[in-house]
């Protein structure tokens, strides 16, 4: 199938091999159009999992057979809104391990969908305000992805703990809790530590 992708929809094209003249025929419209040319991701070799894109809406969906089903939370449609010109985003897709990641990355964010999970959650590089990795591609079961602010190539490898020379570094934040903005006390908190767990060689601080 070829799916031709406007700004206001989406035409669904067969191969029926025809004879003379373009081999496709048209077989059916998805009512949802793409936000940017470059804000769709999924059709990479080496993907295995749904085509995903954000539609001109600002809001984020993957594609379950000729339905556009939404797959985004607020958080991410109010970064998406932040954007002027859809061409300014960019998509992209990878895999490690289990887990199958759609990427995309505006002026001024980057959000990460676990296709594996169902969960969002940011991604920015040490320094900056997004995830420097642009585009990506599967080479000899690798997965490699471009630099916007160096030029180089980088692998994505969980045996990693840097990104390039720089530090990886992981926040958490709570939600709101269920008197905000009043304040309000928690009587417990646990946090589960175990000793002697885990990478011990490497330079510092990894």
């Amino acid at each position: 199938e070829l799916l031709a992708m406007g700004p206001n929809a989406i035409d669904v094209y067969r191969n029926t091999g025809n004879a003379s003249g373009f081999p496709y025929s048209y077989g059916a419209t998805i009512d949802m159009g793409l936000l940017g040319k470059f804000a769709v991701a999924g059709f990479e070799d080496g993907w295995v999992n749904r085509l995903i894109f954000v539609g001109g809406d600002y809001v984020v969906y993957t594609l379950d057979g000729y339905s556009a089903v939404p797959i985004s939370t607020p958080d991410v449609v109010r970064s998406l809104q932040t954007v002027e010109d859809g061409d300014d985003l960019e998509a992209s897709v990878y895999t490690l391990g289990p887990h199958a990641f759609w990427v995309i990355s505006g002026p001024g964010f980057t959000w990460e969908y676990n296709v594996s999970t169902g969960w969002w959650n940011e991604r920015r590089t040490n320094g900056s305000s997004r995830w420097r990795a642009t585009r990506s591609v599967r080479v000899d079961n690798r997965w490699i992805v471009g630099s916007v602010d160096n030029g180089t190539l980088y692998e994505i490898d969980a045996r990693t703990y840097k990104e390039g020379t720089l530090p990886l570094v992981w926040e958490v934040q709570s939600v709101p809790g269920a008197a905000f903005p009043a304040r309000i006390a928690f009587p417990r908190a646990d946090f589960d530590f175990v000793v002697g767990v885990g990478v011990a060689a490497g330079e510092e601080p990894i």
